[in-house]
């Protein structure tokens, strides 16, 4: 079986955003976040879009041209990693805690 892609006409002058992920290799949610962005600025910036009703479309042509440049902006976006030495601030942690503040209470409920 053909992948959605491949299956796509080759000639056609737009693409789809999830399309246009593919094609650059980059993830659907950054491809859209992208899409927003040009949107939002103008575009100044971002995966250039066109709206046709509600649908978002790619032209083929603009996205060729424009690659390098969003390929360059996702690298500058790309968030670094915590340091090793920063305090983890997640839900789990937050919920051991409240199990270890609770299990040093314990031991004077069952105590004779």
């Amino acid at each position: 079986m053909r992948s959605r892609c491949e299956s796509c006409d080759t000639a056609s002058m737009y693409m789809t955003v999830e399309e246009a992920a593919r094609h650059l290799r980059i993830g659907r949610t950054l491809a859209y976040r992208l899409a927003r962005e040009y949107l939002a600025t103008g575009g100044r910036s971002g995966l250039p879009v066109i709206r046709v009703g509600r649908l978002l479309r790619v032209r083929r042509s603009d996205l060729e041209a424009s690659a390098h440049v969003i390929a360059e902006h996702h690298t500058a976006v790309t968030p670094t990693p915590q340091s090793a030495t920063a305090p983890v601030n997640s839900p789990v942690s937050k919920a051991h805690a409240r199990r270890s503040a609770s299990t040093v209470e314990q031991p004077a409920l069952f105590s004779a």
